[in-house]
């Protein structure tokens, strides 16, 4: 079953014990991704290029090895990697909008839900401007999903009170 494929990926992801394709990855190509206090992680290749900004680096340089991620700090690309490669295998869900449900387990599969539903607000945002800088598309609208989530059936108040916003909406944004 399509279910039992991405939760055997999820544990597979989550650091469960491997299993016979193990011999497969040794044979794979790495690329290094360096993040903003030059912390480096070694990532495959095949995982790292759903980064459109990883994919046009490698592409203008054949013999590059490595990715500088200027924007991004050392906790956060772990997690950009942790994504990418349980995606390496597993299509992502395409997630319907406007949202059905702000349950996120009803809306995508259990890897993607437990990886935005585990994160508080400062980390999803975090996490949010990575997706958007390395321009990993189905990350990015993951992310988007669970924001709009949080503010869905909300009102502008509580909306502010969840999102930490300081200032006053206009009329026309609080509608």
């Amino acid at each position: 079953k399509a279910g039992d494929k991405a939760d055997a990926k999820a544990q597979a992801a989550a650091g469960a014990p491997k299993g016979l394709d193990d011999d497969d990855k040794k044979n794979e190509d790495f690329v290094t991704l360096i993040s903003q206090e030059n912390k480096e992680f070694k990532v495959a290749k095949r995982a790292a290029m759903q980064s459109n900004l990883v994919k046009t680096a490698l592409e203008e340089d054949k013999d590059a090895k490595d990715v500088r991620l200027v924007h991004i700090n050392g906790p956060i690309v772990p997690m950009v990697i942790n994504y990418m490669n349980y995606h390496m295998d597993v299509e992502p869900r395409r997630i319907e909008s406007p949202l059905k449900s702000t349950n996120m387990k009803e809306l995508v599969d259990r890897f993607d839900a437990a990886f935005v539903d585990d994160m508080d607000l400062d980390t999803l945002m975090r996490v949010l401007l990575a997706a958007n800088y390395m321009d990993v598309k189905s990350l990015l609208g993951l992310l988007c999903a669970k924001i709009a989530s949080m503010m869905k059936s909300k009102t502008a108040d509580q909306i502010r009170k969840t999102f930490h916003i300081r200032g006053e909406f206009t009329p026309e944004e609080e509608e």
